[in-house]
């Protein structure tokens, strides 16, 4: 026998300092990777808010740019409602028709649409639907919310001739001539439309459409 010759392999302080390192190696890197999963959390929901916005107000310029200058009857069928109503003293602030629909995949042709933008709570919600001249017998709305977290949407029509050449949050305007005071047509179009969306989060986005016509 050789004497005095150390055995081989690791002793038990050696084991616990190995055991103690890797446990704080995996605790730093399990530290490391929750940390980065809720970075990418966060950026997948910024990312998110962003492009429902963009949409959001995509869909609201599309609409107010191919307005169409169709006045409706109310579902009682007593009057008609402008092609475009603003009042923003009535829960629906805003109402008009639009084109652009098409009937079919491909087809030319197209079809018009009522258009309702309603603010409920936060939640932006877009109403829609085929059937212009509506009744008490009608399907119902088709309701799409649009976008959240909005805190307000003004919107403001510029007028046409020199005497209501100015912006109004109500629309028909209130015309002003040698008649003395009127309403203007059902059927008329404002030369611009000014959308101001106020968001918790972005802040306030404007747009300014220009119509045809």
């Amino acid at each position: 026998m050789r004497g005095g010759q150390r055995s081989q392999g690791f002793t038990l302080l050696e084991l616990l300092v190995a055991v103690f390192i890797s446990a704080v190696m995996l605790t730093l890197g399990y530290g490391a990777l929750n940390q980065a999963a809720a970075h990418r959390d966060r950026l997948d929901t910024a990312q998110q808010s962003l492009t429902d916005l963009q949409r959001a107000v995509h869909l609201l310029t599309q609409d107010f740019a191919q307005m169409a200058p169709r006045p409706v009857r109310d579902e009682l069928g007593r009057s008609m409602e402008p092609a475009l109503q603003l009042d923003p003293r009535q829960s629906i602030g805003v109402s008009l028709t639009r084109g652009g629909q098409s009937l079919t995949l491909g087809s030319p042709r197209s079809r018009l649409i009522r258009v309702r933008y309603v603010l409920e709570g936060d939640q932006l919600l877009r109403l829609s639907s085929p059937i212009l001249d509506r009744t008490s017998a009608s399907p119902p709305w088709r309701r799409q919310v649009i976008l959240q977290g909005v805190e307000a949407l003004q919107i403001r029509a510029l007028g046409h001739n020199r005497t209501l050449d100015q912006w109004s949050d109500t629309w028909p305007l209130a015309a002003t001539g040698n008649s003395g005071t009127g309403v203007s047509s059902l059927r008329e179009r404002p030369r611009a439309v000014e959308l101001r969306l106020r968001t918790a989060r972005y802040g306030e986005i404007r747009r300014v459409i220009e119509l045809a016509g």
